[in-house]
């Protein structure tokens, strides 16, 4: 493993999930602290106005993991645009690739299909979706197929709107599928693999249409 370092740039991310970093210019500000307890990912819209409101999501796992810190949050600074912990996430899966901890995100949470070795906890003043939100991050609409009013009840939505908020998630890198992205799917069911977003470039899933 290598020697975990903080650090501080500028960051993009285009509606490909591609990932750019600068030292000089970008959309969002990041700053990546490891301390002796926590990894502490921050990153702040620059392009925006700025506001009062905030994003932070607490991970810690189930049991053990290799990472030297107990704790990671993410905190998205001064913004109520989801989009902001998206860029959290994606600089977390650098973090890992970098300092030789996991392959990406989806390894240190473990496949979907087995059970998530990770645990999230979503703290926020922002109140525009946070119901959704929050039902992906504890787990609570994710690694099983869902009929529409079910996953309307967890997300506290009128069914007739889980398709706009479906295609939101995807426009914010989460995978969601339905039967129009997986044909062996039921007709009215739905899957969130995962807690966080995955979609990037090389994605099959990002180019279908839900």
């Amino acid at each position: 493993m290598a020697i975990c370092k903080n650090d501080s740039f500028y960051l993009s991310i285009n509606e490909r999930f591609e990932y750019n970093r600068s030292e000089k210019d970008g959309d969002y500000k990041v700053s990546v602290i490891w301390s002796q307890e926590m990894l502490n990912i921050e990153v702040r819209p620059l392009r925006t106005p700025q506001c009062t409101h905030y994003i932070a999501v607490d991970i810690e796992p189930r049991t053990t993991w290799t990472l030297p810190v107990r704790t990671i949050r993410l905190h998205a600074l001064n913004t109520n645009d989801w989009h902001t912990l998206t860029a959290a996430w994606k600089v977390l899966d650098k973090e890992l690739i970098l300092n030789r901890i996991k392959a990406d995100l989806t390894q240190l949470n473990g496949y979907y299909q087995s059970a998530s070795q990770i645990q999230c906890r979503l703290t926020t003043n922002v109140s525009n979706d946070a119901n959704i939100f929050r039902a992906i991050l504890h787990g609570a609409c994710t690694q099983r197929n869902l009929k529409t009013a079910n996953l309307a009840h967890l997300w506290n939505v009128q069914e007739e709107e889980v398709l706009s908020k479906a295609i939101m998630l995807k426009e914010l890198g989460y995978e969601v599928r339905n039967i129009n992205t997986n044909p062996l799917m039921n007709k009215g069911e739905w899957l969130i693999p995962y807690k966080f977003p995955t979609l990037v470039p090389q994605s099959i899933q990002l180019y279908k249409s839900l």
